[in-house]
């Protein structure tokens, strides 16, 4: 083998180790944004589940509070025994608190799934700017290599990782614009619901102090 053939030989040999270097990190990018991206899937999934959970935990929170409210006309005719009144409020504010639990349960895992989402969108997107780092690179060795024997091999691998990007891209834009618009939706429907509700257990506080009050007066008779 001519020595001339060396330094040639062993630039190649370094061309196809950063070459490959550039193609198991593409690879690896990938790999971890469509992990992101599942994950991401995953929390959205469970805060959808969390959201109904909490429409439901409403939902019941308001048949309770119309429950109250009829308890209040009945202890204010005194048509009712005491011992009876007091049972059925003491039961309707049980039925408050557990309620109350599971909306706060729901609503706590509700953000911590929607904080989940969020951040493996954003790690999804530095996995997607690092693919295209890499593509970048690629494509600057291919013009170094230009006119060259390894032009050949340095374009080849160029394409595959370019048709990569160009699936990367459609990910990040078909999967995390879609769940974006979903969490923007949820941020919206948790704060609704929360005014509602904290609108919702102010009322039906006061007219429970209410039937209290009722049940004081009708125990003075």
């Amino acid at each position: 083998m001519s020595s001339a053939n060396l330094p040639a030989q062993h630039l190649f040999k370094s061309l196809k180790l950063e070459l490959a270097k550039h193609l198991n990190g593409a690879s690896d990018s990938r790999k971890e944004l469509e992990r992101n991206l599942d994950l991401s899937a995953s929390a959205v999934a469970s805060l959808q589940a969390c959201f109904q959970r909490t429409h439901e935990a409403l939902k019941v929170h308001k048949q309770v509070a119309v429950s109250i409210e009829h308890l209040l006309e009945t202890a204010t005719l005194g048509a009712v025994p005491i011992s009876d009144l007091k049972r059925d409020l003491a039961d309707k504010t049980f039925q408050q608190m557990d309620t109350h639990n599971e909306y706060d349960n729901a609503t706590n895992e509700a953000w911590t799934a929607w904080r989940q989402a969020i951040d493996c969108i954003l790690k999804a997107g530095k996995s997607r700017k690092l693919h295209g780092e890499i593509l970048e690179a690629v494509q600057i060795l291919s013009m170094e290599v230009k006119e060259t024997e390894q032009a050949y091999y340095v374009d080849t691998i160029r394409a595959v990782i370019q048709r990569g990007d160009v699936e990367v891209e459609n990910m990040i834009i078909t999967i995390a614009g879609n769940e974006q618009a979903v969490l923007l939706g949820a941020l919206k429907k948790l704060d609704e619901n929360k005014r509602e509700w904290d609108q919702l257990d102010t009322g039906s506080k006061m007219t429970a102090q209410g039937v209290r009050v009722a049940i004081a007066r009708l125990e003075k008779f």
